[in-house]
């Protein structure tokens, strides 16, 4: 199909004044609206340009949505499978041809060098296949993007439909592109390909071990180690086909054709993409994070055809990976919460280590077992005590151990129904002389089974014949006031009597210089539920003679 733009909408319904109607809000989602006319949407990628039409009307295609926020809805083509998905994101994308700096983490970015949408992640621009459809505003508005180029590429351009294989696969390109319908079909599958009998050799240096026919990459060191696809720097650079032990130098396979006995590849196998696994392994599975990068093609039972192409980054955006120089080993740091309660007691774990760390060992007892390797784990500690919390991370550049004694304070759980059971006591003379100096304590007592706080003691005496009973020594805090016929004295607050604990306060009376009868009056009292309240107050009346 000739095209006269990339990257946009060629297509969609509109109404008699050409106002785009191709989108309906329903509910908390938006519809496609497609009948009569299909919507047509034009992918730059690359070399490749793809036309994807949407035939049927979409019920709920984005959504849903809350909220007063802005959302740009677009087209998603799965770089693995060439599916079509929709989805939204909260930033109005960039068209340039260099980066942009200091974006937010799901920034999307058209590289009009490369022709490639992108997208930030935290800490690198992954590749997406993405067209824009529309904006919905906070005011429930739909505003449809305007028909053509949404990043200035117009001209002549031959665009066409992805193709699939028998297995309903997409096929590729050597560039990662897909194959389309406007592709040359020729140089594609290992079948149609001229093989090289005679492989390109290259001699390397082992920097760990290195299994034979595993695929290695390129150290920053220039040595070899094994290539990894959910390692998204990782680069396939050839093969080994002899065990090498470190600092071992041995030969690499580039590309041409390689037998190994241990294969075994079924009929239906021959032609399909060979990929190179988490561990360097040959694999026919693609993965699904980290790089996707197609190594070569099965060629019979027992041969593949090294044929090495462009990397495509898979990395979910989901991901937050903290952006810190190239070739550091991570610095491990942590965070707890809470750090102290009752068992059983959850604590949320979090590292934030320095130096995008790819192991994570957890060791919340410090007692030297590995009990989590996620970096965000949760633990429950079920018995009363205090604990140490260890973290080592560890990267491709090396490792580190960080270590917090006393960090988790675990108590003894409270009993059910537990409550304080407070009381109050006085104790001084029955009878005294007038004038003479009355000493007096009050005791406190707590024989509950929960602690009681901030304790309140009041100490009540009435007046004799109208006189006030004067307090001539108290304890330190306390504060006394008179009116009313009586004297109050408030000792001070005690912040925690626990089950068991007695509490003495003293302090003196004057006895008046006429004969009499001081009575008084003491009272205590917590926050805490009491489980007897009849012993809280107490009375005692002195004799002056």
């Amino acid at each position: 199909m000739q095209l006269t733009f990339r990257q946009g909408i060629a297509r969609y319904q509109t109404d008699a004044y050409s106002t785009p109607t191709f989108l309906r809000k329903s509910g908390d989602f938006i519809d496609l609206i497609v009948s009569p006319d299909p919507t047509i949407i034009i992918f730059a990628h690359r070399s490749s340009t793809y036309v994807i039409e949407e035939s049927k009307t979409v019920l709920k295609a984005w959504g849903p949505f809350t909220g007063n926020s802005t959302r740009y809805l677009y087209w998603d083509i799965n770089l693995l499978d060439a599916s079509l998905t929709r989805s939204f994101t909260m930033f109005p994308p960039i068209v340039s041809s260099s980066a942009p700096n200091n974006v937010p983490v799901d920034q999307h970015w058209y590289d009009t060098t490369l022709d490639q949408m992108k997208v930030w992640n935290g800490s690198k621009w992954l590749d997406k296949l993405r067209v824009f459809a529309a904006t919905y505003s906070s005011q429930a508005i739909i505003q449809g993007l305007p028909l053509g180029s949404q990043v200035g590429e117009v001209g002549s351009f031959e665009g066409g439909s992805i193709m699939l294989d028998s297995f309903g696969k997409p096929i590729r390109q050597s560039d990662g592109t897909f194959v389309s319908s406007a592709t040359s079909l020729s140089a594609i599958g290992a079948a149609t390909n001229q093989i090289k009998l005679a492989a390109e050799l290259v001699f390397g240096m082992a920097e760990e071990n290195i299994a034979k026919f595993s695929f290695v990459q390129s150290s920053p060191s220039k040595q070899l180690k094994l290539a990894r696809s959910d390692q998204w720097k990782s680069r396939v650079v050839g093969i080994v086909t002899e065990d090498l032990y470190t600092s071992e130098v041995g030969n690499i396979f580039t590309s041409g054709l390689l037998s190994n006995d241990q294969w075994n590849w079924t009929a239906d196998n021959v032609g399909r993409p060979v990929f190179c696994g988490k561990n360097g392994e040959v694999t026919l599975t693609a993965p699904t994070v980290g790089v996707l990068q197609i190594v070569g093609y099965v060629y019979n039972a027992n041969s593949i055809v090294i044929s090495i192409q462009n990397v495509t980054i898979l990395d979910d955006i989901t991901r937050t990976i903290v952006v810190l120089p190239t070739g550091e080993a991570p610095v491990s740091q942590f965070t707890a919460t809470p750090v102290n309660g009752t068992a059983p007691l959850t604590v949320q774990f979090r590292s934030t280590s320095l130096h995008a760390p790819l192991k994570w060992e957890w060791d919340f007892t410090n007692s030297g077992k590995i009990d989590s390797t996620i970096a965000e784990p949760s633990y429950t500690y079920t018995q009363p005590g205090t604990y140490a919390v260890r973290l080592k991370t560890t990267n491709e550049f090396g490792s580190d151990v960080a270590l917090k004694t006393s960090l988790i304070t675990v108590s003894a759980p409270v009993a059910a129904n537990a409550n304080t059971n407070l009381s109050i006591n006085f104790n001084a003379d029955a009878q005294v002389g007038v004038g003479e100096t009355i000493p007096v304590t009050v005791t406190i007592s707590n024989a509950g089974l929960l602690t009681a706080t901030n304790v309140v003691r009041t100490i009540v005496i009435e007046d004799i014949a109208g006189v006030p009973v004067v307090v001539t020594a108290k304890p330190t805090g306390a504060t006394v006031t008179n009116g009313g016929g009586v004297t109050i004295l408030l000792l001070p607050i005690v912040p925690s009597l626990q089950t068991g604990q007695n509490m003495i306060a003293a302090f003196s009376l004057a006895a008046p210089k006429k004969a009499g009868l001081i009575n008084m009056r003491a009272g205590v009292l917590s926050p805490e539920k009491d489980i007897t309240l009849g012993d809280n107050v107490a009375a005692m009346s002195i004799r002056v003679k």
